[in-house]
């Protein structure tokens, strides 16, 4: 039985029983090697899982600054960032304006991004440009610094 099963491998793998020699006469079968598709399988595998990224959402950035109207600082007032063109679904921050200065809360950190800057202030008039028809754009970058002067 083993004979048989012996020689009908060699016979399914090109190759009648014998007929393998090495030099020395001896008859010997060639190891049947798959390292071709082994090694398709490795690339495919190292392709799959260690190319793999994994999405890490970026890091939400304080920020602050003055703000000045006339040339003196603001005593009172509010400013916001409002996410600007395609950024629509970002975070947007509104916080008050004392003695000139602002900073955002942990709260109220914004993502990387362009925003649409709107002030207010307490008792006196903004410019437009600043205000409610506002054309200041701030661009929010862990490359850039976070710190914003507003000079009105």
């Amino acid at each position: 039985m083993k004979r048989l099963l012996f020689s009908g491998y060699f016979k399914i793998h090109g190759a009648e029983h014998g007929s393998a020699t090495s030099r020395s006469g001896c008859s010997r079968a060639k190891p049947i090697t798959h390292t071709g598709s082994g090694i398709f399988c490795c690339i495919l595998l190292v392709c799959i899982f260690g190319c793999a990224k994994t999405y890490t959402p970026p890091e939400k950035l304080m920020l602050n600054g003055e703000v000045s109207l006339n040339s003196k600082p603001v005593a009172a007032g509010t400013i916001s960032f409002e996410p600007y063109g395609a950024q629509a679904a970002r975070s947007e921050a509104k916080v008050p304006i004392v003695n000139g200065k602002y900073e955002l809360s942990e709260n109220d950190k914004l993502f990387p991004g362009q925003y649409l800057v709107r002030i207010s202030v307490e008792g006196a008039k903004v410019p437009p440009t600043y205000g409610e028809q506002s054309t200041q754009v701030v661009n929010v970058s862990d490359e850039y610094p976070t710190k914003f002067d507003f000079k009105m």
